[in-house]
């Protein structure tokens, strides 16, 4: 196989594995730890698929959307904390 086959399944894996491990660990030791992990991870790898690929137009939306998808547990964190910290939260 390719570099650029290896590297958009890697991609792809850990796209759908973040997911999985949030809905499904939640009550394991180290649980935040593995999804951060697993966020890096993704991370380093949504850069290699784009140095693998190339920077191209649908490269970059299919790694965003990737990320978006695997990574909502952390966007929807940040979210939460950004809304709580506007004054009025609350009352």
């Amino acid at each position: 196989m390719s570099r650029l086959v290896i590297a958009w399944i890697a991609f792809l894996l850990v796209t759908i594995i973040t997911p999985t491990v949030y809905k499904t660990a939640y009550a394991m030791p180290g649980y935040f730890a593995v999804l951060v992990s697993l966020a890096v991870i993704a991370t380093v790898l949504g850069v290699v698929t784009l140095r693998v690929s190339g920077v191209h137009v649908w490269s970059i939306v299919a790694v965003l959307i990737g990320l978006v998808i695997g990574q909502w547990w952390l966007i929807k964190s940040i979210l939460v904390l950004a809304s709580m910290m506007r004054p009025g939260f609350g009352t």
